[in-house]
């Protein structure tokens, strides 16, 4: 290699660490902001009902990762920075108000309850019935997580349970995939796309005939 192309060689190295150390520094501290989440059209709702929405991430469980955490923004190199709540809020609160909003708008009266991570799925309908609503809804995050390097990835799990009177069970629906959503800005066009899509999850979650009797 002579001098020439060596000072070559060496120019387009600095310019690829120069973009890298550029896209890494965008990459750290990100965060998304879930209270603007659309509110979401609800086909059946009514009267008064519970709510709790219950984080069961396992890493979430662990402490690994806390309950604001949402994703994954990665840098130049592919290496990843956890991507928050905007609001410093845990995901689930997050969620838990967008629903209550959301069958606010279709005349329910809405009694928002915190279930505890480690609370068994019977604790918390005890928890929800407890609240004195005749209808409750039990809502699990089994898993919610964003990846954004060029495009952005959306892993998500998420369980909805049903009861009625004397905290019967009465139907549940699950919604659960992995969306490639796109986007040519990594995280900085996932900013703008993940909150709809927590609104379009929860109404196919929501819209679903087998909880049509927790929601009237």
């Amino acid at each position: 290699m002579t001098a020439t192309e060596l000072v070559r060689h060496l120019a387009r190295w600095l310019v690829v660490a120069a973009l890298a150390a550029l896209a890494q520094g965008c990459a750290v501290g990100q965060k998304v902001n879930y209270g603007d989440a659309a509110l979401f059209s609800l086909k059946v709702a009514a009267g008064d009902v519970a709510v709790g929405v219950q984080d069961r991430r396992p890493y979430v469980a662990s402490r690994d990762k806390g309950p604001d955490f949402v994703g994954l923004s990665r840098g130049g190199f592919g290496n990843p920075f956890d991507v928050t709540t905007a609001s410093g809020k845990p995901l689930a609160d997050e969620m838990a108000s967008v629903i209550s909003q959301s069958l606010g708008q279709r005349g329910a009266r809405v009694t928002i309850v915190h279930l505890p991570i480690l609370d068994t799925q019977e604790e918390a309908r005890q928890r929800l019935m407890r609240a004195g609503a005749p209808r409750g809804l039990h809502i699990t995050i089994a898993e919610w997580k964003s990846d954004s390097y060029a495009g952005t990835g959306l892993i998500y799990d998420l369980l909805a349970i049903g009861y009625g009177a004397q905290g019967r069970k009465v139907g549940e629906h699950r919604v659960a995939g992995e969306d490639d959503l796109g986007g040519s800005m990594g995280i900085q066009s996932a900013k703008g796309m993940l909150p709809a899509e927590m609104a379009k999850k929860l109404e196919r979650l929501l819209n679903d005939p087998r909880l049509d009797a927790a929601l009237r």
